[in-house]
């Protein structure tokens, strides 16, 4: 693993299952983790919102930043 070079190889044995979605100001990240060798599974969601002048649905939100 060299995390200093920018690439990084997942082990054969973790696999990795997300569904990203945006809207209004709001980015979320659904994700599904299995480790089959250490048979521990668990989710992972994470939401932000991203919509610094709080004007909904004017089509200006910060999902770049």
């Amino acid at each position: 693993m060299d995390l200093d070079s920018g690439t990084y190889t997942m082990p054969d044995n973790i696999r990795i299952f997300n569904k990203v979605g945006q809207a209004y100001g709001f980015m979320t990240d659904c994700s599904y983790v299995v480790d089959t060798l250490n048979k521990v599974e668990f989710f992972l969601s994470c939401s932000m919102y991203l919509n610094a002048d709080g004007i909904l649905n004017d089509g200006i939100y910060e999902y770049d930043r």
